[in-house]
Protein backbone atom coordinates (compact mmCIF):
# COMPACT_ATOMS: atom_id res chain seq x y z
CA UNK A 1 0.00 0.00 0.00
CA UNK A 2 1.45 3.45 -1.07
CA UNK A 3 1.44 6.58 1.04
CA UNK A 4 -1.90 8.47 -1.74
CA UNK A 5 -3.72 4.82 -0.21
CA UNK A 6 -2.90 5.21 2.94
CA UNK A 7 -3.58 8.36 3.38
CA UNK A 8 -6.73 8.35 1.74
CA UNK A 9 -7.79 5.13 3.81
CA UNK A 10 -7.18 6.76 7.16
CA UNK A 11 -9.29 9.92 5.54
CA UNK A 12 -11.70 7.79 5.01
CA UNK A 13 -11.69 5.87 8.45
CA UNK A 14 -12.06 9.64 9.76
CA UNK A 15 -14.85 10.36 7.97
CA UNK A 16 -16.94 7.28 9.14
CA UNK A 17 -16.04 8.08 13.00
CA UNK A 18 -16.93 11.37 12.90
CA UNK A 19 -19.93 10.80 11.16
CA UNK A 20 -20.53 8.10 13.69
CA UNK A 21 -20.34 10.47 16.33
CA UNK A 22 -22.45 13.13 14.83
CA UNK A 23 -25.17 10.72 14.64
CA UNK A 24 -25.01 8.63 17.95
CA UNK A 25 -24.53 11.80 20.18
CA UNK A 26 -27.21 14.50 19.53
CA UNK A 27 -29.62 11.34 20.58
CA UNK A 28 -27.50 10.09 23.32
CA UNK A 29 -27.27 12.99 24.90
CA UNK A 30 -30.86 14.32 25.20
CA UNK A 31 -32.10 11.24 25.80
CA UNK A 32 -30.16 11.37 29.12
CA UNK A 33 -30.82 14.68 29.68
CA UNK A 34 -34.00 13.95 28.99
CA UNK A 35 -34.29 10.99 31.50
CA UNK A 36 -32.53 13.05 34.16
CA UNK A 37 -35.08 15.86 33.97
CA UNK A 38 -37.71 13.01 34.29
CA UNK A 39 -35.56 11.57 37.15
CA UNK A 40 -35.00 15.01 39.34
CA UNK A 41 -37.90 17.41 38.61
CA UNK A 42 -40.94 14.46 38.58
CA UNK A 43 -41.84 15.53 34.88
CA UNK A 44 -43.68 12.99 33.12
CA UNK A 45 -42.78 11.18 30.28
CA UNK A 46 -43.33 13.54 27.64
CA UNK A 47 -40.08 15.34 28.25
CA UNK A 48 -38.25 11.70 27.13
CA UNK A 49 -39.98 11.80 23.82
CA UNK A 50 -39.34 15.70 23.61
CA UNK A 51 -35.99 14.58 24.31
CA UNK A 52 -35.68 11.58 21.43
CA UNK A 53 -37.40 14.13 19.16
CA UNK A 54 -34.64 16.61 19.31
CA UNK A 55 -32.13 14.14 19.46
CA UNK A 56 -33.47 12.99 16.40
CA UNK A 57 -33.50 16.04 14.28
CA UNK A 58 -29.66 16.39 15.68
CA UNK A 59 -28.94 13.22 14.23
CA UNK A 60 -30.72 13.96 11.02
CA UNK A 61 -28.97 17.17 10.63
CA UNK A 62 -25.44 15.81 11.26
CA UNK A 63 -26.03 13.09 8.99
CA UNK A 64 -27.22 15.41 6.27
CA UNK A 65 -24.25 17.99 6.61
CA UNK A 66 -21.62 14.55 6.73
CA UNK A 67 -22.93 13.48 3.43
CA UNK A 68 -23.04 17.31 2.23
CA UNK A 69 -18.87 17.42 3.51
CA UNK A 70 -18.20 13.87 1.58
CA UNK A 71 -19.54 14.48 -1.51
CA UNK A 72 -17.69 17.87 -1.54
CA UNK A 73 -14.38 15.97 -0.70
CA UNK A 74 -15.52 13.28 -3.42
CA UNK A 75 -16.25 15.78 -6.24
CA UNK A 76 -12.73 17.85 -5.21
CA UNK A 77 -11.13 14.50 -5.48
CA UNK A 78 -12.74 13.78 -8.72
CA UNK A 79 -11.70 17.23 -10.63
CA UNK A 80 -8.06 16.98 -8.98
CA UNK A 81 -8.09 13.38 -11.17
CA UNK A 82 -8.83 15.04 -14.65
CA UNK A 83 -6.70 17.97 -15.27
CA UNK A 84 -3.54 17.64 -15.94
CA UNK A 85 -1.07 19.87 -13.80
CA UNK A 86 -0.10 23.15 -15.67
CA UNK A 87 2.75 25.63 -15.49
CA UNK A 88 -0.26 28.00 -15.15
CA UNK A 89 -1.95 26.10 -11.85
CA UNK A 90 -1.30 28.17 -8.31
CA UNK A 91 -2.38 27.61 -4.86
Amino acid sequence: MNKDDWSKTVKNLVWLTQLGLSIALPLGIFVFLAVYLKNRFGLGAWVIIAGVLIGLYGSVGGFISSVKKMKRMSESDDQKKGTPLNFQDHD
